[in-house]
């Protein structure tokens, strides 16, 4: 992911991009996309918030994909990774 997105987006520090990672979890890409710029991070689990927070990621807010926290078009890129298959099957719910 990080090789293709080295495509788009050189790594660099003049270029001020914002860029959020839905689903964030612990914060791992949280902390490899920082080579692209400021990372913010959202995660619906109140423990993943925390445990980010842990870890100095201070930009993560509890929030779902559907009721994020931000403007729309605050963000120079937007990842959604690995979150699909963790949203409820609404037939089954």
């Amino acid at each position: 992911m990080l090789r293709l997105l080295d495509g788009y987006l050189p790594p660099t520090v003049d270029v001020e991009r914002r860029l959020l990672d839905v689903g964030c979890g612990t914060g791992t890409m949280l902390i490899h996309l920082r080579r692209y710029g400021c990372t913010y991070g959202v995660d619906m689990d109140h423990e993943a918030v925390g445990f980010c927070r842990e870890r100095g990621l201070h930009t993560v807010a509890q929030a779902t994909a559907l009721d994020l926290p931000y403007e729309d078009g605050a963000f120079d890129l937007v990842t959604f990774l690995d979150v699909l298959e963790h949203i409820p099957d609404q037939d089954s719910a």
